[in-house]
């Protein structure tokens, strides 16, 4: 689930929480929680 943010939206990596938890901050999504392996750096392709 994304809530607010959609694929391929930049946000900024703010925490990363117990078990590869992981918060960040997209433009209209602030505090998005996810898994580390649901996200990855700007630049890179999966």
């Amino acid at each position: 689930m994304m809530g607010k943010a959609q694929h391929g939206e930049h946000g900024v990596f703010k925490e990363l929480l117990n078990d590869g938890v992981v918060v960040v901050d997209f433009p209209n999504h602030q505090g998005w929680f996810g898994d580390i392996n649901d996200i990855q750096p700007a630049g890179t392709t999966k």
